[in-house]
């Protein structure tokens, strides 16, 4: 008699109960097996999600368990398909998964190596002339998981859910009660300062550059200047150290006179609709000047009124 051979069979038996558990995969949508992420954006005052039409286009980047990066996923909306699904073609293991939405030109980040680019030592920035911001930048979004098990995928089906938050913020500065002469002279002018132009992979502040804003600026039809800025996030920690500018230059000496140097964080709390700053990404904000007691007095809706002890010609 033939002796049997033992490995053929475990072989065999092997290739049967593979075969049985990877069938729904060969059959069924692709996207199901495996692992892949699903991408929304909740975390907005709706509290709805408001992925398409915000977010157009993400890049999301995998470093493994030892946070090197290893590759990086860049998707369309249409790519991503209404469910915003990305497959995910990773080993069994522990990985660290980033994303960035709308990444374009006015945000930059260093060349990455695999292998050796580390998730802890990568920093986004935003792009500025030196350390003004000239022109308004494109809305940002960021999500992650940070050390999310990659289960194999013979075993089960796993849908990850990255839930994007937005980094950029419109602010509208409405100056009521300005002299109209002075402003078709151009000799006022707002400004936002804030430490808040790089980013690490965690969503974190990097650096130390102070940056100043420059707003797009108009006068509506009841005479009111108006001040529309984006800029980047503000923590409600006070860490950017952001600040509201309002200036005057005076004609006799040209000099730049302040009548508004305040705490930009305070305002923006005191004006918000929600909880969040994180959440909240428009805020307005009105600045009533009143020059009738011999010195500019400015009184910031929902804050408080200061008075600046300079008188505008």
């Amino acid at each position: 008699m033939k002796p049997i051979n033992s490995v053929n069979i475990w072989i065999k038996i092997f290739c049967l109960t593979f075969g049985l558990l990877m069938q729904g995969c060969i059959t069924d949508d692709l996207s199901e097996c495996g692992a892949s992420v699903y991408f929304q954006y909740t975390r907005n005052l709706e509290g709805t999600d408001k992925f398409s039409p915000d977010i157009q286009k993400l890049n999301l980047f995998i470093f493994d368990s030892d946070g090197l990066f290893m590759d990086e996923y860049e998707m369309d909306e249409a790519q991503l398909g209404s469910e915003h699904l990305m497959r995910l073609n990773l080993f069994p293991g522990t990985y660290d998964l980033v994303a960035w939405g709308n990444l374009g030109g006015d945000y930059e980040l260093p060349v990455f190596v695999r292998g050796k680019t580390s998730v802890g030592e990568v920093v986004l920035s935003l792009k500025r002339t030196g350390k003004t911001v000239s022109k308004h930048p494109g809305d940002l979004f960021f999500g992650s998981l940070f050390r999310v098990e990659i289960l194999p995928a013979i075993q089960r089906k796993q849908r990850l859910t990255i839930d994007m938050i937005k980094d950029t913020k419109k602010i509208r500065i409405i100056a009521k009660g300005l002299p109209a002469e002075e402003i078709a002279r151009q000799k006022f002018a707002c400004r936002i300062t804030s430490i808040n132009g790089d980013y690490n992979f965690d969503n974190s502040i990097n650096g130390s550059d102070r940056l100043l804003y420059i707003p797009q600026t108009s006068v509506d039809e009841q005479g009111q200047f108006i001040s529309e800025f984006v800029i980047m996030r503000d923590l409600e920690d006070g860490s950017t150290q952001s600040r509201l500018l309002f200036t005057y230059e005076d004609p006799d000496d040209k000099s730049i006179k302040e009548l508004l140097n305040a705490g930009l964080t305070q305002i923006l709390l005191a004006n918000m609709k929600g909880q969040d700053l994180d959440i909240e990404d428009f805020f307005e904000i009105e600045l009533l000047f009143d020059f009738t007691s011999g010195s500019a007095k400015i009184y910031i809706k929902g804050w408080q009124t200061i008075d600046t002890g300079y008188m505008v010609n």
